[in-house]
C-alpha cells in the first residue's frame, strides 16, 4: 500500500539483461506507487508470470528470447488481460511504435530512458493513459 492508502502499482519486467533488470527494479522501487513483482528473462517465463502474478504494468523489452517479437504481444495481453503492455527498445523506430500500438502496448519506450521517464510512463498508463517516445500517429516512417 502507499501513503494514501492505494495499492501499488504491481510491475512485471521482461528483459535478459540482469544489470538493465536490477537498474530498473530499483529505480522503480524508489517511487513509492510502485512495486516489480517479478523480472522474466525469456519468453516462456514472462507468459508464466504474467499469468500467475497478474501484474498490472508489464514493462516487454521486444527482443527478449523466445517472445518472437511484437507478434505475441496479443497472445500476451489474453492471458495476462488486466496488464497493460509498456514495449522497450534501443531505439524509435516509426514503423515499429505503430506496430507496437497496433497489437495493443499502451507504450513504448527507450531502454535508456531516464529513471525518471520509467516511472512517468508506468503511472501514465496505469492510469489508462498512454507514453509512447513518438506518438505512433507521428512516428516517422521507417
Amino acid at each position: 500500500m502507499t501513503r494514501s492508502g492505494r495499492p501499488k502499482i504491481r510491475i512485471l519486467l521482461a528483459n535478459d539483461i540482469p544489470m538493465f533488470v536490477e537498474g530498473l527494479r530499483s529505480s522503480l522501487g524508489r517511487d513509492s506507487r510502485m512495486v516489480v513483482v517479478g523480472a522474466a528473462a525469456d519468453g516462456k517465463d514472462t507468459f508464466r508470470q504474467a499469468r500467475v502474478l497478474e501484474p498490472e504494468v508489464i514493462l516487454l523489452d521486444m527482443n527478449i528470447p523466445g517472445l518472437g517479437g511484437l507478434e505475441a504481444l496479443p497472445r500476451l495481453l489474453r492471458v495476462a488481460e488486466r496488464s497493460r503492455v509498456i514495449v522497450l527498445a534501443t531505439h524509435a523506430d516509426g514503423g515499429l511504435v505503430r506496430e507496437a500500438e497496433r497489437y495493443g502496448a499502451k507504450g513504448y519506450l527507450l531502454m535508456d530512458s531516464s529513471s525518471r521517464l520509467f516511472q512517468r510512463a508506468v503511472a501514465a498508463v496505469h492510469a489508462g493513459g498512454t507514453s509512447f517516445v513518438v506518438a505512433p500517429g507521428e512516428a516517422p516512417k521507417g
